[in-house]
């Protein structure tokens, strides 16, 4: 979801408040910003990118302001297939690699 979309939603006073983000665009610098972040709150982000693609996904930014945020990072590049599951213990996260 791009800018004018989340605008869009930051309008209409969506909740967006999520423990897991699926990152936008493979990590693109355009998918996640700061005011995105402060509205969804992720403990988790998944980011979907192969490796050594080359679009250089995910970008620096978009990396940046989930660490800002403390957000857990998973990317598929360097773990492969990524899966979270809800166990009576809270989430679980599990790669293939």
């Amino acid at each position: 979801m791009e800018g004018a979309l989340r605008r869009r939603l930051y309008q209409q006073r969506a909740d967006l408040r999520a423990e897991v983000l699926k990152v936008a665009h493979h990590g693109s610098h355009n998918g996640t910003d700061t005011e995105f972040l402060i509205r969804v709150r992720p403990r988790i982000a998944i980011i979907s990118c192969g490796s050594g693609n080359p679009h250089g996904h995910p970008h620096k930014e978009a990396l940046q302001a989930l660490k800002a945020f403390r957000v857990r990072v998973y990317r598929t590049d360097r773990l492969g297939d990524v899966v979270v599951t809800l166990t009576n213990k809270g989430l679980e996260v599990v790669s293939s690699k």
